[in-house]
């Protein structure tokens, strides 16, 4: 069966009190958004529909390094069998993070793109400094804004057979030579007197501030923050296991903490830099911190499991504390992104010509913000 041709349906204001003669998705869609978006925004929907089999209901967004996250700049990886590998966040576990994020999140659209055919240039290198560290992976950060400060985690790589370890080096003369600040990262409370030891798996570096970091053991529910690169570490044990974390990008102290191992996929909110936190919501797929302008500082989107099977996006002003600064964005959504001003979103509806459920359309919905 051959694909309905795309629809283009305008909104121009949540001010707009024009009807639509239909039930349809595309209605609904419009009401719930024009209802609840800013009176700022102007909002477009391009609805993309398909006949079974022609789309598949994931969307996944092509990593443009100018669509990363402010947080996962400046990071590179080093695998002892491996060259290092190219890109901005791109080592194995934080890609394999974030990924998680934007799939269980936003699931986001397959979007095959050919293999380009010029290569990234080769980094240059202005010294060497033998850590004599065991680790078979090496995650490295460059605090930038002419900071000569680099960061380095050693760990195992995710398929390493063995107990997972890990070791922390930090260098304030542009890695001309490390000082190994592992003895910094200690258990306390019930953690240390299990003998447990620390298993650092992921470090964070806040766009707000570059002088802060975050380092987390999943395994653990351990935290440590620091200020000032890395030469004070204050070490927490928090209620979750902080499988990623999702950095303010202009207020340091807010962080938002996903626990992806919990059965009712938790998200948690700090706003001390992560020595205290609060649950804020539950059976969540994804999440993002809202854009300025369009957004308030504080707004927090969620992509939320619905117990019909489906999904709805929320967003709050106040982390979901109160009713009237909570929003619906859109419902019966599959999958959902957020980036920069523009919001893209999966949805799978069933025809109304087949009440019996065997003949779906899947629509790609785009919501551009200006």
């Amino acid at each position: 069966m051959m694909g309905v041709p795309p629809t283009l349906t305008p909104i121009a204001s949540r001010r707009s009190t024009s009807s639509y003669p239909n039930e349809t998705y595309t209605n609904m869609a419009t009401r719930q958004t024009v209802k609840m978006l800013s009176p700022l925004r102007f909002t477009i929907y391009l609805l993309f529909f398909f006949a079974p089999g022609t789309f598949s209901s994931t969307l996944r967004l092509h990593r443009d390094q100018r669509l990363l996250l402010l947080q996962d700049r400046g990071f590179s990886t080093v695998n002892a069998n491996e060259e290092c590998i190219h890109g901005i966040g791109a080592d194995a576990k934080r890609r394999a993070a974030r990924n998680a994020r934007e799939d269980r999140v936003s699931g986001m659209y397959q979007h095959r793109i050919r293999r380009s055919a010029v290569q990234p240039p080769v980094p240059k290198v202005y010294g060497q400094a033998n850590l004599n560290d065991s680790h078979n992976q090496m995650v490295v950060h460059w605090a930038g804004e002419k900071s000569n400060v680099i960061v380095a985690l050693a760990r195992d790589s995710v398929g390493a057979a063995g107990p997972k370890t890990s070791s922390v080096y930090v260098s304030y003369d542009y890695g001309t030579s490390f000082t190994p600040i592992s003895e910094r990262f200690q258990l306390s409370g019930e953690k240390e007197k299990e003998g447990n030891k620390q298993v650092i798996s992921q470090f964070y570096h806040s766009p707000a501030d570059n002088k802060r970091y975050l380092f987390a053991d999943s395994t653990n529910s351990y935290l440590w923050n620091s200020f000032d690169f890395c030469k004070t570490i204050q070490g927490f044990s928090i209620p979750f296991k902080p499988t990623d974390l999702l950095l303010h990008s202009k207020r340091a102290n807010l962080v938002l903490g996903y626990d992806s191992s919990h059965p009712n996929k938790q998200l948690w909110k700090s706003d001390d830099f992560g020595e205290t936190w609060v649950l804020i919501q539950e059976h969540v797929k994804a999440y993002f911190w809202g854009v300025e302008p369009y957004d308030s500082p504080t707004t927090v989107l969620v992509q939320r499991h619905e117990p019909q099977g489906v999904s709805s996006i929320l967003s709050s002003t106040d982390f979901f504390q109160s009713e009237q600064n909570r929003r619906v964005v859109l419902e019966r959504v599959d999958n959902f992104q957020l980036r920069d001003k523009y919001m893209f979103a999966t949805t799978s509806t069933v025809s109304e010509v087949d009440l019996q459920g065997e003949l779906y359309m899947t629509g790609i919905l785009l919501l551009l913000q200006c």
